[in-house]
């Protein structure tokens, strides 16, 4: 998954897949968030709108720099990083990266106090991403 322009990650780490195999990790702010797309939704859920949400981006078992997973939507920073840190399997493991250039930027948007938009707990996995 390639950042796209107004978007940037925030927060950045690393978990252990299957409690050996280090993967990266990152949470991005996009200036959109995502509708579900479906029609028998509500417009204000199924439509996309123009508000900074949180997604988290997972990297792949085989490749490191490479994100082929993600999920989310989440109001704030700390939302993103409580449910990742919760995920059964790995959330344990996870290493945040305090002194990456994004640590400020993390700080930054984490201060942020923004309404909620509901709990985002999908994650989509390419073919590939549980190759070890």
């Amino acid at each position: 998954m390639k950042l796209s322009l107004g978007e940037r990650v925030v927060q950045s780490g690393t978990f252990l897949y299957d409690g050996q195999v280090v993967c990266d990790l990152r949470i991005v702010l996009r200036p959109v968030r995502r509708g579900t797309g479906d029609h028998e939704d509500p417009p204000e859920l199924s439509e996309d709108a123009n508000q900074d949400t949180f997604y988290v981006e997972y990297g792949s078992t085989t490749s490191r720099g490479v994100f082929n997973a993600g999920g989310g939507g989440f109001a704030t920073l700390d939302a993103a990083v409580a449910h990742v840190e919760s995920m059964p399997g790995f959330g344990n493991t996870v290493r945040w990266i305090e002194d990456s250039p994004t640590s400020a930027h993390s700080r930054e948007a984490r201060d942020r106090q923004e309404p909620s938009v509901g709990k985002g707990s999908s994650v989509v996995l390419d073919d590939d991403s549980c190759d070890s």
